[in-house]
Parts: C-alpha cells; sequence; structure tokens
C-alpha cells in the first residue's frame, strides 16, 4: 500500500515535536522523546545512551560539570544545562546489549521546563495511558523510528553569531513491525524491518539514533460509494524505543525496540513510584 506523502509529513510534523537529539559535551550520543509523566518532565531514551558502555568519555555523569544540550529548533541554537542540575531514573537495565531491558529517563530541572514548552511538546504518558497502549499494540498502519543518526551530522561554517555550527538532521525511519514478543509479565519488545531497494532512501546504519521514539501511525481508508479513494492517517501515537541495530540481512536491516507495554505500564509504574528523582536507579 503506497502512504500519500501529505499523510507521511503530517506525520513527521507531529512526531518531530517531541523528538530530540542528546548532545554530552559537544558530542551526539543519541536520541529521545519529551515526555511527561504526572509532574516529571524529562527525555526518555535508552539505558545504554546514558551509561554508555564501550566509550567513557560519552558516559554521563550527574554529579559532574558535564553539559548537555538538546535540539529543540531547526535554526542555529545553543540550548545546554548541566547535567548535575539534572536527575536520572534507570526504568530498566539491560541484561545484555542486543535483548535488554534498555530503558532511562532524563529528569529536567522544573526551572527549564517553560523555555523547552516555547519550542517543543512533551508526550503526556500518563493521560489516557490506556486508550494509548491500546492504539499502540496493532501492527497496521506503518511506524516510524525517529531520531538523529551520526551520518546526517555535519559541522557547519560560522553562522548566527556561533563559531562553530553542529548540522543535526532529524531523520525518520518509515517501516513495518516484523515480529513482537514479551517477557512474562513484564517489558515487551517489537522489531522493526528496514528495507533497502533501489527506491529505497534508507541509512546505512543508525548510530546516533538509539533512545529515539517509536510511533505508530494509524491509517485507515476513505471511501465513495463503496469505492476506495484515499489513504488517511490518524494522530500518531508513541509506541516504542530503539535501543539495538540487528543488523541487515539481505535487504532488511532490524531494530530492536521496547514496545508500548514497556512505556505504558513498566516506565509509567517506575515513575510514579519515584519520591526522588534526582538519581533513581534500577
Amino acid at each position: 500500500m503506497q502512504i500519500p506523502d501529505p499523510v507521511q509529513e503530517d506525520a513527521a510534523a507531529f512526531v518531530s515535536q517531541f523528538s530530540t537529539a542528546l548532545i554530552l559535551d559537544g558530542n551526539l550520543v543519541g536520541s529521545g522523546t519529551f515526555i511527561k509523566c504526572g509532574n516529571t518532565f524529562g527525555v526518555l531514551t535508552a539505558h545504554h545512551v546514558i551509561h554508555n558502555p564501550h566509550d567513557p568519555s560519552r558516559r554521563f555523569d550527574f554529579n559532574s560539570s558535564q553539559k548537555l544540550g538538546l535540539l529543540v529548533a531547526d535554526f542555529a541554537h545553543c540550548y545546554e544545562l548541566q547535567l548535575q542540575y539534572c536527575g536520572l531514573v534507570d526504568i530498566a537495565t539491560p541484561k545484555r546489549e542486543s535483548t535488554g531491558p534498555d530503558l532511562s529517563l532524563i529528569v529536567l530541572p522544573e526551572p527549564l521546563i517553560g523555555t523547552i514548552k516555547a519550542k517543543k511538546q512533551f508526550y503526556n504518558l500518563k493521560h489516557k495511558r490506556a486508550i494509548k497502549l491500546r492504539n499502540a499494540l496493532p501492527n497496521a498502519g506503518y511506524f516510524i523510528f525517529s531520531g538523529y543518526p551520526d551520518l546526517q551530522k555535519d559541522l557547519l561554517a560560522p553562522q548566527s553569531g556561533f563559531r562553530e555550527v553542529l548540522f543535526l538532521e532529524g531523520w525518520g525511519a518509515a517501516s513495518g513491525i516484523s515480529r513482537r514478543w514479551r517477557w512474562k509479565n513484564s517489558y515487551d519488545f517489537l522489531e522493526l524491518g528496514i528495507t533497502y531497494g533501489p527506491k529505497s532512501d534508507a541509512i546505512p546504519t543508525f548510530q546516533g539514533m538509539s533512545g529515539g521514539g517509536v510511533w505508530r501511525v494509524p491509517l485507515s481508508k476513505k471511501t465513495s460509494r463503496s469505492t476506495v479513494t484515499d489513504i488517511v492517517g490518524s494522530e500518531p501515537v508513541l509506541a516504542g524505543v530503539g535501543f539495538y541495530e540487528v543488523g541487515r540481512v539481505e535487504r532488511i536491516q532490524e531494530i530492536r525496540c521496547h514496545g508500548p507495554r514497556s512505556i505504558y505500564e513498566k516506565a509509567v509504574e517506575r515513575l510514579l513510584r519515584c519520591k526522588h528523582l534526582k538519581s533513581t536507579r534500577g
């Protein structure tokens, strides 16, 4: 089924309101989604983005003077905050890099929420979460894996008063679900199958997109006198978080992700239990 360009453009515009890059001391380290849960505002991402197991220089230290940059606009800007003023909730610590679970939340300091809200939106996980979970579970429609790939970054000449500008291009991989599974009464997972072919614009690697949101876009058929006249898209719903690039087999690249139960059940329940959010691990 060919998805009309206006449907894809509307979905991409909606998703971009909540998506951000994570830049640690000037280095792109991953992607994330602006969310709120109750009175907590933060960036939902993958655990391994925060606790990089391979490169200590890209590991977050919430008791240091490290600076966290967030992408909040589509023009040259600098939005940085000292990491020591942020909080951390490690929702799920990986048993293995390839299997997960792999979820964390960077808790943003309250005085800065208004500044971000002027440019971005926070996706409310708690509000109507049962409905959102139900809408995120079907495989029908199509899925967007949203983030900021390392391959799309570039250093630009001075502009807007900045001596150096890091250009980051948001990218969304449109895909279908190849499989889903769930640990008993616990986290759920899904895999997106990214297809490469003559007409595909898929990038060869998704480095930099770890922690980015997975969104389901429901589709329906508009009919007139029993004839399908158009494909219509509904509002996207957050349906997962990407955390592992499985590898390419022939023309298919599999991206392993957390599923919606991990978000609307496990993550929300974990966040609602946290009374002190400066640093909570487990």
